[in-house]
């Protein structure tokens, strides 16, 4: 049963970012109007789709009692488009959402984000997956972190899925705040891990799955598990990505330098440092030192990347 909406609280905010999302986008939407908590209302901003992307979230705005915006994007990449939602959200917000175009949300998705979001500290949430084929035929679940969720991990890596995240007000108010400061993120769900985790808030992580995360040829970013993810990985350290995705981050960072804690700023001091120091440096630092990624690969990876000049 639907949870009724409360006059005295604003709805909760679902930002979606959408190109050419038209093959998947409309499974993706009616999981939204089955949500368990119905008060909500959306802003899709769409970076300039050619297929029939808009007019499926028209049609679904015509046949849905919330509030639907659609915004144009700035035809920038995936993160821009984030950075443009972040920007274009109204300030009356509840918990804040971020939605992908090609996945499909449980219908307890919002009920369980808005829950853990309780209270004044700005938090960010994030959840496990159901890791599908492009038929959402269950595959498996993405893998539970095992390192303590805090800004050293979060230098290096996401902790969840941005198809997952939601941020209480004072969360959202932060990240909005820091976005404005530096909207050339590498990418939405890891900014906001650094950003929140940087200014002291908290990280949630919700073991239970809440999303379905398809898998299919036009993922921008697939999912993290399996030795074709860590194959991936070890291609994108590589290729020069992470390296050049870390950059970005880090220009990010400083230019909101004033708002982390003395404890993040050192760390991201030496952070900095570090990726200048000699490969044999580097690398021990990332074998023994805090700032580590989840999972033996994700760590094997690290240091490989630091041996190389990589990160």
């Amino acid at each position: 049963m639907r949870t009724s909406p409360h006059p005295r609280h604003e709805p909760h905010t679902i930002l979606l970012a959408t190109f050419n999302g038209a093959r998947f986008l409309a499974e993706q939407l009616c999981s939204l109007s089955e949500q368990t908590d119905a008060h909500w209302r959306m802003i899709v901003s769409d970076d300039g789709s050619t297929d029939e992307t808009r007019r499926i979230v028209e049609t679904f705005a015509e046949h849905v009692p919330q509030e639907v915006t659609l915004i144009d994007g700035p035809k920038r990449g995936f993160a821009a488009n984030f950075a443009h939602l972040i920007a274009s959200a109204p300030t009356d917000h509840g918990v804040v959402l971020f939605c992908d175009q090609d996945d499909v949300w449980l219908p307890t998705h919002i009920e369980r984000a808005v829950s853990a979001l309780a209270g004044d500290e700005p938090t960010l949430y994030g959840a496990r997956t159901t890791v599908t084929d492009q038929n959402l035929n269950p595959l498996g679940h993405s893998r539970l972190p095992r390192l303590p969720l805090w800004f050293s991990n979060a230098l290096v890596q996401s902790f969840a899925g941005g198809n997952t995240m939601a941020l209480n007000r004072a969360g959202f108010d932060l990240l909005r705040r820091a976005t404005s400061q530096a909207p050339d993120f590498a990418s939405h769900d890891w900014w906001m891990y650094q950003i929140v985790s940087g200014c002291g808030g908290r990280i949630i992580y919700d073991p239970v799955p809440t999303t379905l995360y398809r898998q299919h040829s036009d993922n921008l970013v697939g999912h993290n598990r399996g030795f074709t993810a860590s194959v991936r990985r070890l291609g994108a350290f590589v290729r020069g990505d992470f390296r050049a995705q870390t950059d970005a981050n880090l220009r990010a960072l400083q230019a909101n330098r004033g708002m982390l804690t003395p404890s993040a700023r050192r760390q991201l001091d030496r952070f900095c440092a570090i990726r200048e120091t000699n490969p044999i440096a580097r690398t021990t630092h990332f074998a023994t030192g805090p700032i580590r990624r989840q999972g033996v690969m994700g760590r094997v990876t690290l240091c490989l990347g630091g041996l190389a000049g990589l990160v």
